[in-house]
């Protein structure tokens, strides 16, 4: 052959298993796999050297030879990370040197060689990618971000899976191989970077809400505090006498009728809810629609004996009672507000028929139900 510069004499495995003499190309071969340049120019992408005539073409033209007996057949000993590598790393033969000359009874065992690039690279590299793949789309109940991903998919446990060495070896050209290689990349570290940031998100919000309720409770309980003792000398005996006072008029109803504890923890609260009562009274306006108080007295005894010569006992029972437990519902449970409620009216009367009354003027007035247990 003319074109190629090497004499090959016996190129197939002779029958006693000895070898035939090649031609030597070690010096070559070396040399291309001592530098392997990964990153190259578009155009030195696409071309590569002829093993045999080392004559340069495109990609497109080369074959690849295996038969176990050929010295140019493939090693595939290295990793190559890329279509391009396969060309430097691997022995390659062109047109003419495959099926012409010595090569030519070879011609059987002759692969493209760009197929087969493409095919090796993407085993190699898609391989790697797709055990990544697995653990990215493997979700974890217990992770907040991956939780969020199970609701909104229906409740499935795993992402649907690509099959990525199909995904890279279907490329047709090496600029299309490196765009999907990079796509795939760009998606796997996207996922990352989103869970990541998805905890960081939720551990920084969580740290606020903390922070938000461990200053609520600190300005509850510093309030809780300092209200009762906003309540002066004068206020206390009018408290005082008031109770006396109204209990005075209920001694014949008490002796008549068969006392009930209107809630189940009347004994163990009762006192807890007088303090109560007693440190709203800083907030009259507000509450009590300025009638003075939850009935413990007022600031002067003409209002309050003008205010009780103007409405029956359980009118103002039940303004009281009523008035408390809308103080109470802005900070507490409906239930522990009606329970305070109850035993703050008990406080009051422990007339079955009163009771009666308060509860039906709250049913009918503030649409407020009173659950059973309490009743």
């Amino acid at each position: 052959m003319m074109r190629n510069s090497h004499t090959i004499e016996n190129f197939e495995r002779m029958p006693d298993g000895e070898t035939s003499s090649l031609p030597d190309i070690t010096n070559y071969q070396e040399s291309v796999d001592e530098n392997p340049v990964e990153e190259c120019s578009a155009y030195s992408d696409t071309i590569a050297t002829c093993s045999m005539c080392l004559q340069v073409a495109p990609h497109s033209q080369f074959f690849a030879c295996t038969y176990p007996g050929c010295g140019y057949a493939l090693k595939q000993k290295e990793s190559v990370k890329s279509p391009t590598l396969f060309y430097r790393k691997e022995r390659v033969l062109c047109g003419a040197c495959a099926f012409l000359g010595d090569h030519a009874h070879h011609k059987a065992y002759l692969l493209k060689a760009d197929k087969l690039a493409f095919l090796t690279a993407s085993r190699e590299i898609g391989g790697k990618l797709e055990m990544d793949m697995e653990e990215v789309c493997r979700l974890d109940k217990s992770h907040p971000v991956d939780n969020a991903m199970i609701i909104k998919s229906g409740g499935h446990v795993e992402l649907e899976k690509i099959s990525v060495v199909s995904f890279l070896s279907q490329a047709k050209t090496i600029e299309e191989w490196h765009s999907r290689h990079c796509m795939v990349n760009e998606m796997l570290s996207t996922i990352k970077y989103n869970r990541e940031q998805g905890i960081d998100y939720l551990r920084k919000q969580s740290e606020k809400v903390m922070t938000l309720l461990n200053n609520a409770a600190q300005e509850i309980k510093s309030v809780s505090r300092t209200l009762p003792k906003q309540l002066t000398n004068q206020d206390k005996p009018h408290t005082s006498f008031g109770r006396r006072q109204h209990a005075s008029q209920k001694n014949t109803e008490w002796a008549n009728e068969e006392y009930s504890p209107f809630s189940s923890t009347c004994s163990e609260s009762s006192t807890s809810t007088l303090h109560m009562a007693k440190a709203l009274q800083s907030v009259d306006d507000e509450v009590t629609g300025g009638f003075g108080g939850f009935g413990f007295g007022f600031g002067a005894s003409a209002v309050n004996k003008s205010l009780k010569g103007q409405i029956k006992s359980e009118n103002y029972t039940s303004i009281a009672v009523t008035r408390l437990y809308k103080m109470l519902i802005r900070t507490e449970p409906k239930e522990t507000a009606l329970r305070r409620a109850a035993d703050y009216l008990n406080e009051l009367t422990h007339s079955k028929t009163e009771k009666k009354a308060v509860i039906e003027y709250m049913e009918k007035k503030h649409s407020i139900k009173w659950p059973e247990h309490i009743i």
